[in-house]
């Protein structure tokens, strides 16, 4: 083993300054918080700044939103497009409230879906605190949650303006260190990693050439995208069930969203009667629970709640049984 402290020097892990920001409070290591319009830096953290290898500006896990998501598999292909679709979705954020970041968390449940992390966290507070830090000539490598220590981490910055980390590829003579230790202390790991190479060859000239490999593939991608599509052929028809859960709702109560899951039926709607909504919802007959996936938002000015729920069936195939 390489002690931590020749290995950040031979391996360029480096210093990284850590800055957290709590609602409009920014801390700079052990320094007191500052408010983020008064923050400014003394010589000494400005010298760190500088030296950096890396600046994580970190967020408190209690301001930020995280949910799980069961989506397809194709679908995770294109995640990041997908975002902004999911956020509003999935939050109670409205468009260009939140600054988002997801990851794929691993498979779902159901075959032929993958489940995706997707966070949020208000937009406002962190750009202040990122203006105020470029004013202070200090560009942030990354937005971080506090003990997120899952791979790859959540990420709330912006590709645009973010600041790249060092490489110790950067500086010549840290390759030539590293290759003159680890011949020196791991001699025997270099003899074991030449038989595994080896076995790789074998490996790959078992498997076919690369054509080969893409045709599988490709073979692997359509027969998932025909395990949705029967899925999809299984699934009770979607206007139908929609014009049945309409009709149960009262008059005082309207859907903007609706969607079959391999949960159950996802409403999102409004309503100027909550509790009407929801004991309506309830009394259908294939309707085994009714969950609020995020908290009811009441808005003041139009004097109605937005809600996002999730109605669990009794059985599969009970989405065809609803009747008002």
């Amino acid at each position: 083993m390489v002690p931590s402290a020749v290995a950040g020097g031979l391996f360029g892990q480096g210093t990284v300054l850590k800055i957290r920001l709590d609602g409009d409070l920014l801390q700079f290591d052990a320094s007191p918080p500052v408010d983020v319009s008064a923050a400014a830096l003394t010589a000494s953290q400005m010298a760190r700044a500088a030296a950096a290898d890396a600046i994580i500006l970190v967020l408190p896990a209690s301001v930020v939103l995280r949910r799980l998501i069961d989506v397809p598999a194709a679908a995770a292909r294109e995640l990041a497009s997908a975002v902004p679709f999911l956020l509003e979705r999935h939050t109670p954020f409205l468009p260009g409230q939140a600054r988002s970041a997801c990851r794929i968390a691993g498979p779902a449940p159901t075959s032929g879906y993958v489940q995706v992390e997707l966070a949020a966290t208000a937009a406002a507070p962190l750009e202040r605190a990122l203006a105020r830090l470029q004013e202070l000539d200090v560009l942030v490598s990354a937005v971080h949650v506090e003990a997120d220590d899952a791979t790859p981490r959540l990420d709330f910055a912006h590709s645009g303006t973010r600041r790249p980390m060092r490489s110790w590829l950067g500086e010549p003579w840290r390759p030539l260190l590293a290759g003159a230790a680890a011949v020196l202390l791991a001699g025997p790991v270099l003899v074991a990693g030449v038989v595994h190479a080896r076995w790789r060859g074998l490996d790959h000239a078992l498997a076919g050439s690369n054509t080969h490999q893409q045709q599988r593939e490709d073979l692997r991608a359509e027969t998932a995208r025909a395990a949705i599509l029967a899925a999809r052929a299984r699934a009770p028809d979607a206007v139908e069930t929609l014009a049945r859960v309409t009709a149960a709702l009262p008059d005082t109560g309207w859907l903007f969203s609706f969607d079959f899951t391999p949960q159950g039926l996802q409403l999102g709607g409004f309503s100027t009667d909550m509790p009407a909504a929801v004991a309506r919802l309830q009394a259908l007959p294939a309707v085994a629970k009714l969950e609020f996936r995020s908290p009811v938002i009441h808005d003041a000015r139009a004097d109605r709640d937005r809600f996002d729920i999730l109605l669990r069936l009794q059985k599969a195939g009970d989405a065809q049984r609803i009747s008002p």
